[in-house]
């Protein structure tokens, strides 16, 4: 709405305003009132006060196996009275903790420990300014009932999901805490034989990454630590093919086992770093004889390997013919063969 639409009372009113803010007495009274202002605000500063301050509270020194029964105070009000400027300072800078060590206090498996209020006020008077008087403290006293809880080592379990990047592959997994101290009713903790993982999803693992994966921690105990770290290691991988000679393995000792072709080619992933140390000999390719089913002319192939680097194993061919020969057989043939 422009000025001319208003009230004509209003514009009035409105021109006078904008009159005296143009003219040398409007400046003349801002400098007066910002003079005031300041005498007022350095009498307050000089005046005596009295004002309530919030002091944090920290307990030092408590074994990990000690559980406070009920909350533990975090702070304590403090009233007090000192000039305006003191008081100021206060309210401006941020006063530290006061700590209490509880270290010695923990001497039967359970009790209450007693923080004082001659304790509490001489941790108090050591953090405000002498001129300062202390007229309230709340609370003035403390006290903390505990137990003191059994406690068991068990070993962490990672099950979170680890996806390496394209073109990369999980080498390793580096733990940083294996075990994590459990600490609750004897009763519980016997139950527990170990504590997995969070089941998070890391997606795109290149190289070296830090990760932290939480605990699941089952209700009613505590632990030493609520997650850990580890170092996933990923590397590059590429393709190797080799040939690799075919087993007979669990066959009866009385038996010759014929395969056709008596190897197989054998492609598998490994990281790059692996390429040049990897033989035919670090992958075993063989036929089982619990595999074999009477009248069956071929048999499917099978790998293993004890290099954890390895992996997605493929064989061609992937199934053999194979022949069975009784080995007395044999060896009466050869003598047939000899008296002939």
């Amino acid at each position: 709405m422009s000025e001319y639409h208003l009230p004509i009372w209003f514009r009035s009113v409105w021109n006078k305003v904008k009159a005296f803010f143009v003219t040398r007495d409007a400046l003349t009274f801002l400098v007066f009132l910002f003079i005031s202002t300041a005498f007022w605000f350095v009498h307050a500063l000089d005046r005596v006060r009295e004002t309530q301050i919030t002091l944090q509270l920290s307990y030092i020194g408590i074994p990990e196996n000690v559980l406070f029964v009920d909350q533990s105070p975090a702070s304590v009000n403090v009233k007090i009275k000192d000039e305006g400027k003191n008081l100021f300072a206060y309210r401006k800078n941020k006063l530290p903790l006061i700590a209490f060590d509880l270290s010695e206090s923990f001497t039967e498996e359970q009790g209450k420990v007693i923080i004082t209020k001659e304790e509490i006020r001489k941790k108090v008077t050591m953090l405000i300014s002498g001129t300062t008087d202390i007229l309230a403290i709340n609370p003035d006293t403390i006290a903390l009932n505990y137990i003191k809880q059994s406690q068991k080592e068990v070993p962490v379990q990672v099950v979170a999901t680890l996806l390496p990047a394209r073109q990369y592959m999980i080498r390793d997994t580096l733990m940083q805490n294996k075990t994590v101290l459990l600490f609750g009713r004897a009763s519980q903790l016997a139950d527990i034989h170990e504590i997995r993982t969070q089941n998070l999803i890391f997606s795109d693992i290149k190289d070296s990454t830090r990760l932290t994966l939480p605990l699941q921690i089952p209700s009613g105990i505590r632990a030493g630590v609520d997650k850990v770290n580890c170092i996933v290691v990923a590397e590059k991988f590429t393709e190797k093919k080799m040939k690799v000679n075919i087993e007979p393995v669990n066959f009866p000792h009385d038996v010759n086992v014929r395969i056709f072709p008596a190897e197989a080619e054998v492609t598998c992933n490994l990281p790059l770093s692996e390429f040049a140390s990897l033989q035919p000999n670090d992958i075993r390719v063989f036929i089982d004889y619990h595999d074999v089913k009477p009248n069956m002319a071929q048999v499917e192939l099978s790998a293993e390997t004890d290099k954890p680097y390895i992996s997605k194993i493929k064989l061609h061919p992937s199934e053999v013919e194979f022949l069975l020969e009784e080995k007395n057989q044999d060896n009466n043939n050869n003598e047939t063969d000899t008296n002939g």
